[in-house]
């Protein structure tokens, strides 16, 4: 592909470590349902398709039949996820650095995470600044959930970026298929909660195995 107009990133796993913190967000909400807890690798699987599917994976779907008691543990877990992101989540080495050298290229820069648009802004926020990015959208602004290519879609025509000028970063199968889904360049990156065979068999255009790797990839056709 040539050079991209604009990159979307997702969030977590992919910019931000939050895998700690999702972990001890939602295993304290277990903990005051009396429910079991699980390791912290779980939730590398657990994560990446918003707060409902996540309670739904950590409880082991016991409450499908029980709308209100998920509505109920998704509130808890964002009360706390807001905490625990405060206290443990951080970027990835490397990905400032990869974020400026691509702003200084010229290329437009944006996030689109199934994570809760409030606290979305908050971590972006919090790590890097919002000047940094054209458009940071959480799970609530209006867009459907990822793998659906809407919200990728709307931020690259808001931004006159055109398919064939787009690049969608993320870790899990759900990044790839949203990419896949928007006609996107789409790129795995392995430091994050999921592994190579996994982002490949999903549709992966490229894989970069550390954020000083993806500037050159993106880049490479300049």
């Amino acid at each position: 592909m040539p050079a991209p107009e604009l990159v979307v990133f997702d969030l977590d796993g992919t910019l931000v470590d939050t895998l700690r913190s999702i972990c001890e967000a939602t295993n304290g909400v277990l903990r005051d349902e009396g429910l079991p807890t699980h390791p912290i690798e779980s939730y590398r699987r657990f994560a990446g398709d918003g707060a409902a599917m996540l309670i739904h994976r950590a409880t082991d779907h016991q409450f499908r039949d029980d709308p209100d008691a998920i509505d109920r543990l998704i509130a808890r877990f964002r009360e706390r996820d807001e905490k625990t992101d405060a206290q443990y989540a951080k970027p990835y080495d490397g990905v400032p650095d990869m974020l400026d050298a691509l702003a200084s290229a010229g290329v437009q820069l944006a996030v689109l995470s199934n994570k809760e648009h409030a606290e979305a802004v908050a971590v972006v926020e919090r790590w890097f600044g919002l000047d940094r990015f054209v458009e940071v959208a959480g799970h609530g602004v209006g867009y459907p959930l990822k793998p659906d290519p809407t919200g990728l879609l709307t931020i690259a025509q808001r931004f006159r970026a055109t398919p064939a000028r787009l690049a969608f970063v993320g870790d899990t199968d759900t990044d790839m298929r949203t990419g896949r889904n928007a006609q996107a360049f789409t790129v795995g990156c392995l430091w994050g909660f999921r592994d190579e065979p996994e982002l490949r068999a999903a549709g992966a255009d490229a894989i970069a195995a550390s954020p000083s790797d993806l500037t050159p990839l993106l880049l490479s056709h300049a």
